[in-house]
């Protein structure tokens, strides 16, 4: 009963007090508004607002308990600025000063006035800037039948009378405009603004034009900071409007601040954007967080090999050798011309682009200094095969009938290598016949064949008559896993007419691409050649009119030992035919010999030779007008002997046929040029015994010797009358040709 009668005593209590408080509250009188007694802009109360650009400055409205704040805006010149009625947002339409109202909707008597300044904005650096171009049409009305002065207060612009003007610095000023028939001359000058009709700040602004930073990429460890703002390269450096923006396009591994500075979270990569605030120029960088916090920087940098020879379309890896073998600062690929080949930074691949010579370089990411280079070629023809072509059909042997190559390796050939499957195995041991490029054997119509191997092959020019020949009989062959193809002359590859063997036939045959791909076509820049790889490979083929690229960086003994030897119809050697500059014994001995038809020799590069080398290697071309320069210095045994034997038709000057001064105006592509080395333990004989033959006149040479920086040479030249001695001079070369 007493819990009872205790919550009955509390359900009174309270309905007394919801009483009472109605009562008091219906005693108060919120009927009435509570208006806006003040609008004020604190501050200056002005804007500055570049013309084009939008902005608002928010008034204070007091008391803060008005029941109605709502102001209601209006600009005094439209022309000049606008003003949104209700949100208060301005724009600056042209250059100029005006004032903007904020005036109260509930109480009119309650208002503030902004001033806003118009600011014209130029590019210093625009080719043209009229001052009438930033007024309104009221302004540009009131100075037209006016003749106008103009002037800025920092002197940093240069007025023409059309209004244009000229900048000669940076900076904020005041143009101000005068009418120049009120203006005094007591001081020959402007008298205290007198007659000025108009001024507006204008802003001269250099922007930035391009950003750069220093390296692709940095590599910086999981606890570390880097700051870019170092790093990023502003073109032209005195901009004066340096604002940047910078983003990082994966802040699960990096953030970047507003000043650069990059914090790294976990390992990974990220890309760094920094944009011109005025402009839009961007640059972008790559950040590669590591797991170590130690960073082992890389000393040197190099590659597997030297230069790196691709036809078009063919790729190979090259692989950078960093030393210390444990850094971990990352290297940063380029390529120097990228129309010539590509590069794969993640790999190393290489693919060759376009025909022409470039060069791909590694650097570290951390010190540009540091930096390896790589010669890329990139032929023409198309890569991974040879091509042997005919102007009619024609077979290919080997000369005993059984194989001359390597037995852990395969040669392979087909008609076409672009269809799928189409290579097929030769042992050897039988003959291999052309296939008409019209129609295949299978019957395959032309459209059906590579389109650039048709335009490669009716490209191939007759160099004596120039005129096209039609080479469309083709065979292609490639290899893999082999050092050698021939060895000695029984293993030599025959090339006969398929349809006349009587000797009427008018083949004519050429054979292109890389000869390193009939070793290895899947990497031909690693292919390795042993002694006699191609040794007599074509030799004493009468059909022969081009051979092909021999690229090999590193030649072995022998290894084109009268490989061409007795090619008659062969009259040019393709330019850049020979590249290497590691020479070995014999490797070009008797290439060419009794190449009758030959007229230009190749280009022999190498500075350094191996013993006989060069001996017999243009024996007996009866049509050469030319020689190669022979620029090496240190010669060594019959490096030249017999080299140009037989080939009457070679210009030597000798004794007392000549002057000096007339040898500098004769010395050229016909002329023998030769630089020795100082040596007087052997005679000439023991390099070069009957490097030339000229008639039944044996040329022979005796000992070298050295007057200033040319050699003299003394010769002794075997007459039907006796023994005719004379001294011999020469250019001495400075560099191969």
């Amino acid at each position: 009963m007493i819990l009872k009668k205790g919550g009955a005593e509390m359900r009174k209590f309270m309905a007394f007090v919801f009483i009472t408080l109605a009562v008091l509250l219906s005693a108060c009188d919120y009927t009435d508004d509570i208006p806006v007694a003040r609008v004020a802009f604190g501050g200056s109360a002005s804007l500055d607002l570049n013309c084009g650009a939008a902005g608002m400055v928010m008034p204070t409205v007091s008391p803060l308990r008005a029941t109605d704040k709502a102001l209601v805006w209006t600009s005094e010149d439209e022309e000049v600025a606008s003003v949104d009625r209700s949100s208060g947002v301005i724009t600056a339409l042209a250059a100029g000063s005006t004032f903007v109202e904020a005036r109260s909707v509930s109480n009119p008597d309650a208002f503030a006035r902004l001033k806003v300044n118009c600011i014209a904005k130029a590019d210093f650096n625009s080719p043209q800037i009229k001052v009438y171009d930033y007024l309104t049409k009221t302004q540009s009305a009131a100075l037209e039948s006016k003749t106008i002065m103009w002037k800025d207060d920092a002197g940093i612009l240069n007025f023409k009378e059309d209004g244009s003007i000229i900048p000669v610095g940076v900076g904020e000023t005041v143009v101000r405009a005068f009418d120049a028939g009120a203006l005094s001359d007591v001081r020959g000058g402007l008298t205290d603004n007198l007659g000025e009709l108009l001024n507006f700040k204008m802003n001269i602004v250099k922007l930035i034009d391009c950003l750069s930073f220093r390296q692709p990429e940095y590599i910086i460890g999981a606890a570390d900071l880097l700051d870019l703002s170092g790093e990023l390269v502003i073109e032209p450096a005195d901009a004066n409007d340096k604002r940047i923006v910078w983003e990082s396009s994966n802040q699960g591994v990096a953030n970047v601040d507003s000043e650069g500075m990059v914090k790294p979270s976990r390992t990974g990569k990220t890309t760094i954007t920094a944009t011109a605030a005025n402009g839009g120029q961007k640059a972008e960088c790559v950040i590669s967080v590591i797991v170590s916090s130690k960073l082992v920087s890389v000393e040197s940098l190099s590659f597997d090999i030297s230069e790196l020879l691709l036809c078009m379309g063919e790729s190979d890896a090259l692989k950078p050798i960093a030393y210390p073998s444990d850094a971990n600062t990352g290297i940063v690929w380029s390529v120097g011309d990228e129309r010539i080949a590509s590069i794969d930074a993640e790999s190393g691949i290489v693919t060759a682009v376009g025909a022409g010579e470039t060069e791909i370089t590694i650097s570290s990411a951390i010190d540009e200094s540091i930096f390896a280079k790589c010669s890329v070629r990139v032929l023409e023809d198309e890569g991974g095969f040879i091509r042997i072509s005919g102007t009619e059909g024609f077979s290919l042997r080997v000369m005993d009938g059984t194989y001359g190559w390597n037995s852990s390796g395969k040669i392979e050939y087909c008609e076409n290598p672009r269809l799928s499957d189409a290579w097929k195995e030769w042992d050897g041991s039988g003959m291999l016949t052309s296939y008409s490029q019209s129609v295949g054997t299978s019957g395959d119509a032309a459209s059906d064949y590579p389109a650039s191997a048709k335009s490669m092959l009716h490209r191939r020019v007759n160099l004596e008559t120039e005129q096209a020949e039609s080479f469309d009989h083709v065979l292609y062959l490639r290899g893999s896993g082999l050092t050698f193809i021939t060895k000695k002359a029984a293993k030599k590859w025959v090339i006969e007419p398929v349809d006349a063997d009587d000797g009427s036939s008018s083949l004519k045959v050429s054979v292109s691409g890389d000869m390193r791909c009939l070793l290895n076509h899947k990497s031909p820049n690693r292919a390795m050649m042993s002694n006699s790889c191609f040794a007599y490979m074509f030799c004493d083929c009468p059909y022969l009119t081009s051979v092909p690229m021999l690229l090999f960086e590193h030649l072995s003994e022998s290894c084109y030992e009268s490989m061409f030897e007795g090619c008659v119809s062969l009259s040019s050697l393709p330019v850049g035919l020979l590249t290497s500059k590691n020479l070995a014994k014999r490797c070009y001995s008797a290439m060419f010999r009794n190449c009758s038809g030959l007229e230009t020799p190749c280009a022999l590069p190498s500075l350094k030779l191996a013993e006989s080398c060069y001996e017999s290697m243009f024996c007996g071309c009866a049509g050469m007008t030319a020689v190669p320069v022979l620029a090496a210095r240190n010669l060594v045994k019959s490096c030249y002997r017999e080299m140009f034997s037989g080939c009457d038709l070679i210009t030597v000057y000798a004794g007392d046929e000549f002057d000096y001064g007339e040898l500098t105006e004769t010395l050229g592509a016909s002329t023998f040029i030769a630089s020795v080395k100082k040596d007087s333990s052997h005679d000439m004989e023991y390099y070069a015994d009957g490097i030339f033959a000229v008639g039944e006149c044996p040329l022979k040479y005796g000992v070298a010797y050295w007057t200033g920086n040319d050699v003299v040479i003394s010769v002794t030249i075997p007459t039907p009358d006796g023994v005719f001695g004379a001294d011999m001079l020469f250019f001495q070369p400075l560099e191969a040709i």
